[in-house]
């Protein structure tokens, strides 16, 4: 115990790792959220003037195609991030450190290393694990759903009954 009454840490216990922050990853980073908002934008741009059209009263087929593609891109986005999940999380165990080796960074980030370091990698491959089986789900789900709602609408009745529509009295 020292003067102030609490045990001495050792010296390399206080300094902070820090693994500094590379132009590179600042770089990827801003052209990564430009992409972003520029797929954001064009997925509005085509999808909402194509919702009255494809569930009005009378379906268009090319609307709900329009529908299905961009939601289609919309899983791929997903399952992609569920790859660099999955990746990132393999590299993390591989090294034993977070961040990994060679990462692109936007700040200097301190550096975990061990069985910490390993519990973060296997959670990030469940979470990419887990994004990918909701992409692929969630594409399979839209691809189908939508492609119910231009099936002909058809009734088959038992012999002898008729729908007959109604109509209002006429005005006195």
């Amino acid at each position: 115990m020292d003067q102030t009454g609490s045990a001495a840490r050792p010296k390399d216990a206080t300094v902070l790792e820090l693994m500094p922050a590379n132009p590179a990853g600042r770089r990827l980073g801003v052209a990564m959220i430009a992409l972003l908002l520029i797929g954001l934008a064009g997925f509005v741009a085509l999808i909402v003037p194509n919702m009255d059209a494809a569930f009005g009263p009378t379906p268009s087929a090319h609307a709900l195609n329009i529908i299905k593609t961009g939601f289609a891109a919309l899983s791929a986005i997903v399952t992609m991030m569920a790859v660099a999940l999955t990746v990132s999380g393999w590299r993390i165990v591989r090294s034993r450190q977070v961040p990994p080796p060679g990462a692109l960074l936007w700040r200097p980030a301190r550096i975990v290393r061990g069985l910490k370091a390993r519990r973060l990698g296997l959670a990030y491959g469940a979470a990419g694990i887990l994004c990918a089986a909701l992409g692929i789900g969630l594409g399979a789900t839209i691809w189908s759903m939508l492609g119910r709602v231009l099936e002909p609408r058809t009734i088959s009745l038992p012999d002898g009954i008729t729908i007959l529509k109604q109509t209002s009295p006429p005005a006195q």
